[in-house]
């Protein structure tokens, strides 16, 4: 197993587990987000916005960091027994698509049909997936039952994560 594919596992699994926490706490941050604001005096506009600023970096930081090492993952991965451009370009091209999709799929497939949570919910069960996933590239030799156990491990993880976030929901959206 190569740590390339470690690395790109591990960070889309990280991606999934920060973006449920993120949905199912995302009330009680808010709420604490606010209070603490309000408990603190700011010596100007500039002040305000770098306190809101490490707000927001206190969310968005750790799954971008993990994305951020996702793709110098998949890169490396893609350009074993390649010539490094061709593994480069491959990389982007995926990478530069998968963001197109995404963003489209999101935008005008996802929201409208099924609401901004439920879309936020099957983009980390998405991301959960792809993690397992490649955790597991090879399964010739294992036996069948191996693999449907498996694959009804990571599914019942995945469905229990829901129904976590579910319960917890207070987006009004």
């Amino acid at each position: 197993f190569k740590v390339e594919n470690a690395i790109f596992s591990w960070a889309q699994l990280g991606i999934g587990l920060w973006s449920c926490l993120g949905a199912a706490y995302a009330s009680e941050y808010v709420a604490w987000a606010q209070a603490s604001e309000a408990a603190r005096s700011f010596n100007g506009n500039w002040q305000l916005i770098g306190y809101k600023f490490s707000l927001a970096a206190l969310v968005l930081f750790p799954p971008a960091f993990l994305a951020g090492a996702a793709f110098p993952a998949a890169l490396r991965g893609l350009s074993h027994g390649k010539a490094f451009a061709d593994g480069a370009g491959q990389a982007a091209a995926m990478n530069t698509l998968g963001c197109i999709a995404g963003s489209l799929l999101t935008g005008f497939l996802l929201i409208p049909r099924f609401g901004a949570w439920n879309a936020l919910l099957f983009i980390w069960l998405a991301s959960l997936a792809i993690g397992y996933r490649s955790l597991s590239p090879n399964w010739s030799g294992t036996p069948r039952r191996r693999q449907a156990a498996s694959v009804l491990t990571v599914a019942a993880v995945g469905l229990g994560l829901y129904h976590f976030a579910q319960a917890r929901r207070a987006y009004p959206f």
